[in-house]
């Protein structure tokens, strides 16, 4: 009895770890997240371009990108939280436009460019999120006018603005939250 008692504790606990399964870069198949329906899209598995998966996902889906090189630029979609593996491996040569998004998330790049702004973001009632990401080699790294009735602000967190004209650029009567950046040579 105690065996049996054994053998049934076993195969739940590997049933509840099944369930809890973490994003993992670059698979070939999409899989269900933690989150309520979420889904995971892998690139370049699963889709060939990071601008594919942003235009498959739906809100709350996760673009997960694999370590690597992307030479192109993206617009973010509603609710689509776009994620690195980390900004010293995965980088994307080209900026992220996020307009008219009230929800999303930018996390783990580094967002290289030669002029213009690296990360753009505008629209009203935006919160959107970006953190963990270095932007480098922009006329502007990261430009946001956020909105004056916002519920949140727009978040900058632990980035990494190296390089560029300048920095950060601030516009409009919203509120942003920035802080434990990094600003070098801007």
């Amino acid at each position: 009895m105690i065996l049996r008692h054994r053998a049934i504790r076993f195969a739940a606990g590997l049933l509840l770890a099944a369930c809890a399964v973490e994003p993992r870069y670059g698979e070939t198949t999409l899989h269900r997240s933690r989150g309520a329906g979420a889904l995971v899209l892998a690139v370049p598995g699963t889709y060939p371009t990071v601008q594919a998966a942003i235009d498959a996902a739906a809100p709350g889906d996760v673009v997960a990108i694999a370590a690597g090189t992307y030479a192109q630029s993206v617009v973010l979609k509603e609710g689509v939280h776009l994620e690195g593996a980390g900004s010293a491996v995965t980088i994307l040569k080209g900026n992220v436009t996020v307009s008219g998004v009230t929800t999303g998330s930018v996390k783990g790049l580094a967002i290289v460019g030669a002029g213009g702004t690296g990360v753009g973001i505008t629209g009203n009632q935006t919160t959107v999120h970006v953190e963990g990401c270095v932007m480098e080699g922009w006329g502007s790294g990261a430009s946001l006018s956020p909105p004056p009735n916002a519920s949140k602000p727009v978040r900058f967190i632990g980035n990494v603005f190296r390089n560029n004209g300048k920095g950060l650029g601030v516009s409009g009567k919203g509120s942003a939250e920035v802080r434990s950046n990094l600003f070098v040579f801007n």
